[in-house]
């Protein structure tokens, strides 16, 4: 009845299940949240992958996070997303978490 609020809660307990080590049971969350929230609510599809973010980098994929990273900043671009909004809060935590595990890697 509510499909962008159910996906956008979808992508908060895909972070709580990962963070539980469930990345299966995330990743099918994600999947279900983004299918919610692709062209009808940009801001909270961006939420939800910048969860989608840290999740891969927490599974050790830098390259996805890379990606999620991309498109939040393009979502951000287009929507006009304030620093101090909650995607702007949450675009940047992602940024800090890619920066840092690029640092990580390359100091490897």
């Amino acid at each position: 009845q509510h499909p962008r609020a159910a996906g956008a809660f979808k992508a908060s307990l895909a972070l709580i299940e990962a963070r539980e080590g469930n990345y299966e049971r995330a990743r099918e969350l994600l999947a279900e949240g983004e299918r919610a929230l692709r062209g009808s609510n940009q801001p909270e599809l961006a939420k939800l992958l910048c969860k989608r973010g840290q999740i891969a980098l927490a599974e050790g994929d830098a390259d996805s996070a890379q990606r999620c990273l991309r498109e939040v900043r393009q979502i951000a671009s287009e929507i006009r997303s304030a620093a101090d909004s909650d995607l702007g809060a949450a675009l940047q935590e992602l940024e800090d978490l890619v920066s840092s595990e690029s640092r990580t890697s390359t100091s490897e």
